[in-house]
């Protein structure tokens, strides 16, 4: 692992950053594994302003995210089980940031 790795572990073990998730890859089985979400919220009302989430995986938790996988994130409100619509990662292959729909 390296330094840019360690610090992506690092950030979503920490409790005020990442959230407890389940992934459910399309060809079975499912695994525990921690995110970081991001929602586009309104600064001024708090509204939310899409109904997609966004969220940061670290790579060594899913190697290759596909489409249709699913992500289950029983923090936030129900519903609450989401669909990988595209995933990109960086350069690095450190992170894979995440849009997901509603499944």
């Amino acid at each position: 692992m390296n330094a840019f790795a360690a610090a992506a572990a690092a950030m979503v073990a920490d409790a005020n950053m990442g959230v407890s998730a389940t992934y459910r890859p399309l060809t079975g089985g499912s695994f525990a594994c921690r995110v970081i979400v991001s929602r586009p919220v309104d600064a001024i009302t708090g509204q939310i302003l899409a109904a997609g989430v966004a969220v940061s995986i670290p790579a060594e938790a899913v190697a290759f995210p596909k489409r249709g996988d699913q992500l289950d994130i029983p923090s936030l409100p129900a519903p609450n089980v989401f669909a990988v619509s595209s995933a990109e990662t960086d350069a690095g292959r450190v992170m894979h940031n995440l849009t997901l729909v509603l499944a």
